[in-house]
């Protein structure tokens, strides 16, 4: 009994201890200098939620003398029921000041200020000690709006705390706060109430945006109808904001928030019933791409750069505030106005230069603009009715869109469309033709707003007028140059290429718009110019064109590389010099361009895929499956002539151009010729398909690799074996060349240009990703594998029950080769049961077994090896299943090969027979130390 009264007088004394020591610290931090009366004052605003300034007062007494040296002062409302809103959770020094009717605190600033309690706390610290003198009033002021009074209208009781860290105890000085119900504005209901400004900016100065449209009114305005703002945007279209997008902020000042910053927004239409009219009201809206932060509290007075002719908005944290500006650029002084925060700067007429802002007029700069020259340009020439306006836009940025307009005389847009400004800085545009008249190109940069200007002049165009759509044309030499003309009023016309006087070479044609849509092609060959036994010119589509005379260069010369002058005219003229010097020509020129052959890719298609479908189905690859396509691309500039001429790709071939597919050195088995192709051969069986794509200077030549029309050649371009066919792992060399002398310039081999690529022939094969497949009872089962096959082949893969399994299935799912050369199949085995199996095939490719398993995630428990060629010998395991007698068990026979599986550290759920891991276990455990615990009370 003794030792338990001990046992109990300990525990007691324990608990003693603890309590006196947090006792001791609650006291330590509830400690507080007294203080006398106190008093608080919104001098702003008494109404629930307003913001406004606070001032809390209070009259020193004898207590705060004896007990001298303070140096902290706090504000609090943290016992008043349902206080809530409070100080501002960013405010700083510079929002407090501490004043007092004495001289007690001359020279004492505040250094600190720290909020809590959810914003009903404020504590305040001075840069040093000060000695209070009785009878002083000492008044804390919040400034700058940073109080908000709390959300109801009540009387809540707050205390002013002198010193409340210190160990001098005292009362704090308690007074009441007073807040009232928000009397809408105090203006009672708004009656035609006008708007003095909208203004439209992006509210957030760091690099997120906050598009807001800032409407200041005259007075207070009635949102409680909850009616949408409209913001009207040029093109006519429309934005609705709700209620849930705008607020008063302040009485007269209501904030809408818009989806995005829109330089053309141009209006905000305000329901009448805000406004106290007969009508909706619309309100014009300034628009300013740039905002910089102008407010007391912006730390960051690093320069915000802004595009001369661009509107700039000034921003403060209040309404009615008055900025300094200075600088060479601007230096006036300027304000918000009332029931704004905002105030917009017209930069039209700027220069270059710094920008410093001002904004309690103290001498410290609280924001810098630079501003700087976009140098937004836009030129265009005059042209006739039946031409297109076009012209260039250019400025000192890139990627910036620009809105092009194009503005007649009365003022209004006759079109207009929009470019981006690319890397070099500049764009092109074209607008529609328009009747005779002085017309203005506008080009605005949409970000800022910034503009540029020009005339241009569009003259009637003559009755039957002929003119080029291009003021030049190339064409690289041997090409065919497509000469696009316009024809209006007429449909026949000639055309000059060349002046002999000039350039050497003329060609005088005649052309009819058979079709009568406005528009002739002339297709002149380049390759054939000078050759008087050749079709030099046609027309494109039903049009027709025909050469009368050109200047003969010979058969074998080509026409050479420069510049050739083009004329063109209304109604059939075959004499050249005449279209030439006729005061109705249109005029434009030829420029012949050095040619190239530049080089050869491979590609791979499906076995499956026709030649008119070849080029949509190919993938990029050099390694190609036996009986897939192989794709050459030869890229290579100025052949389309020579391949018209000759009449397509395929006679193209021995006739200035050839290809050969050879097999390679290194895959050509010992005291053997090298496999070549017989091209023409393989043309004929429709296993070479030949596509040309002059308009990209692109030419494909496509092989089925399972043609047999490969053969073998010896030394004497003797045949020694044909019908042929490519063999797995064989490599291939394939060669296109340029011999003819017209556009290589010479016969011998050094003057030929060659392009070539190497691809090897591999097995067609698709596999499994893992055997057996594994699968669980589950929907959206992915079995998948990988091939060798082209991208797109198509892979026929049957799964179908096997065994007892029940109930039955057979399912034939199509998978697709993809680019990485994988494939996939879903299926659903949810109708199945765990052990349940399977078989899944394809043809050839693959034959192999699946469970319907538990987990696929899990490792498969280790079970007794068959009777095998291979046999393993089990370690000890913590966990061993008794394996029942069937085919889990077996007698191994002895192999030469022994595998000794790792410890598997899955729990198998089988409860017939279980190995436990040597020791002590949880239970044992327990047991042990309570027999340890009684044993120690016993001796006790």
């Amino acid at each position: 009994m003794t030792d338990n009264s001990d046992k109990i007088r300990s525990i007691v004394l324990a608990a003693l201890m603890v309590f006196s020591v947090f006792a001791g610290t609650v006291a330590f931090a509830g400690t507080a200098a007294a203080a006398g009366n106190g008093s608080f004052a919104t001098p702003d605003s008494s109404e629930q939620g307003a913001d406004t300034n606070l001032e809390a007062s209070f009259t020193v007494d004898s207590d705060d003398v004896d007990n001298n040296d303070h140096q902290e002062f706090r504000i609090t409302f943290s016992g008043a029921s349902n206080f809530d809103n409070g100080f501002a959770s960013d405010i700083g020094s510079g929002d407090v000041t501490v004043s007092s009717t004495g001289a007690s605190l001359d020279g004492k600033n505040v250094n600190s200020v720290e909020v809590s309690n959810e914003g009903a706390t404020l504590d305040v610290t001075l840069d040093s000690s000060a000695t209070l003198d009785e009878g002083d009033t000492i008044t804390i002021t919040v400034e700058n709006s940073q109080f908000q009074n709390p959300s109801d209208d009540a009387t809540y009781t707050g205390h002013i705390v002198v010193s409340p860290q210190s160990s001098y105890t005292g009362d704090s000085a308690s007074a009441d706060l007073e807040v009232t119900e928000a009397t809408s504005g105090g203006a009672g209901t708004p009656s035609d109430v006008s708007a003095n400004s909208a203004v439209h900016f992006d509210n957030d100065t760091s690099d997120s945006v906050t598009p807001v449209i800032e409407i200041a009114f005259e007075s207070y305005v009635d949102l409680s109808g909850g009616q949408d703002f409209v913001v009207n945007f040029a093109d006519g279209t429309t934005e609705n904001v709700t209620e849930t997008d705008y607020e008063q902020t302040d009485d007269g000042r209501v904030v809408l928030t818009v989806d995005e910053l829109n330089s053309s927004t141009e209006s905000v239409t305000v329901p009448h019933e805000a406004v106290g009219t007969d009508s909706d009201v619309d309100v014009d809206v300034t628009y300013a791409p740039v905002t910089v932060d102008a407010s007391n509290k912006n730390s960051d007075v690093s320069n915000t750069s802004a595009y001369i002719g661009s509107n700039v908005v000034v921003r403060s944290d209040k309404v009615d505030k008055s900025f300094d500006f200075s600088g060479n650029v601007y230096s006036p002084t300027r304000g918000t106005g009332d029931h704004s925060k905002v105030f917009v700067i017209d930069t039209d007429d700027f220069s270059e230069g710094l920008i410093e802002v001002d904004t309690q007029d103290d001498g410290d700069v609280n924001a810098k603009i630079s501003m700087e020259t976009l140098g937004l340009s836009v030129s265009a020439d005059d042209v006739k009715s039946d031409t297109d306006v076009t012209g260039t836009v250019e400025a000192d940025d890139i990627n910036r869109p620009i809105d092009v307009a194009l503005v007649d005389s009365d003022d209004d847009v006759v079109d207009s469309t929009q470019v981006n400004l690319g890397s070099s800085g500049n764009a092109d545009f074209t607008l529609a033709n328009q009747s005779a008249g002085n017309y203005t190109v506008v080009a605005t940069d949409v970000n800022t707003g910034v503009e540029a200007t020009t005339d241009v002049n569009v003259t009637a165009a003559a009755e039957g007028a002929v003119t080029f759509t291009n003021d030049t044309y190339v064409v690289p030499q041997g090409g065919i140059a497509n000469i696009t003309l316009d024809v209006v009023g007429t449909t026949e016309g000639s055309l000059v290429i060349g002046q002999n006087q000039n350039s050497g070479y003329q060609a005088n044609v005649t052309f009819v718009d058979e079709d009568e849509d406005g528009e002739v092609t002339i297709q002149f060959n380049s390759y054939e110019a000078g050759n008087q036994n050749a079709e030099v010119v046609n027309a494109a589509g039903e049009d027709t064109a025909t050469l009368h005379t050109h200047t003969d260069l010979g058969s074998n010369d080509l026409l050479a590389e420069g510049g050739y002058d083009l004329a063109a005219v209304a109604g059939h003229e075959s004499n050249g010099t005449k279209v030439f010097n006729s005061g109705e020509s249109d005029f434009s020129s030829l420029g012949i361009n050095p040619r190239s052959t530049d080089e050869m890719v491979l590609w791979t298609a499906p076995s499956s895929a026709d030649a008119d479908e070849l080029l949509t189905s190919v993938t990029e690859d050099s390694t190609i499956a036996s009986g897939d396509w192989v794709v050459h691309q030869v890229s290579a500039t100025g052949l389309d002539g020579l391949v018209d001429s000759e009449g397509g790709l395929s006679d193209a071939l021995d006739n200035g151009v050839n290809v050969t597919v050879e097999q390679t050195e290194e895959t050509t088995r010992q005291n053997r010729q090298p496999k070549t192709l017989d091209v023409t051969e393989a043309t004929e069986d429709g296993d070479l398909k030949l596509i040309a794509d002059a308009e990209n200077d692109s030419y494909y030549i496509a092989l089925d690799t399972s043609t047999d029309a490969f053969e073998r050649v010896d030394s004497s371009d003797t045949v020694t074996a044909d019908g042929l066919s490519a063999s797995t792992d064989e490599e291939f060399i394939s060669t296109f060349t340029v011999y003819d002398e017209k556009l290589v310039g010479g016969t011998s081999d050094s003057d030929h240009e060659s392009v070539n690529a190497t691809f090897e022939v591999v097995a067609g094969t698709a596999s499994l990703d893992e055997t057996p497949v594994n699968v669980t009872a589950e929907t959206n089962q992915t079995i998948s594998g990988t091939s060798t096959l082209a991208p797109g082949t198509e892979i026929q893969v049957t799964v179908q029950s096997t065994d007892d399994t029940s109930p039955r299935f057979y399912n034939n799912p199509t998978a697709t080769v993809q680019d990485d050369g994988t494939w996939n199949i879903t299926m659903d085995f949810d109708e199945q049961s765990t052990g349940d199996t399977f078989s899944v095939s394809a043809g050839s490719y693959f034959d192999a077994d699946g469970n319907v398993v538990e987990s696929t995630t899990e490792a498969t428990p280790t079970a007794t090896p068959e009777p095998d060629t291979e046999t393993a010998t089990p370690e000890p395991d913590t966990e061993t299943a008794t394996p029942e007698p069937d085919t889990e068990t077996a007698t191994p026979e002895p192999d030469t090969e022994t595998a000794t599986p790792e410890p598997d550290t899955e729990t198998p759920e089988d409860d017939t027979t279980t190995t436990t891991t040597p020791g002590f276990g949880v239970a044992v455990a327990l047991v042990a130390l309570l027999a340890a615990a009684l044993l120690a009370g016993r001796r006790e």
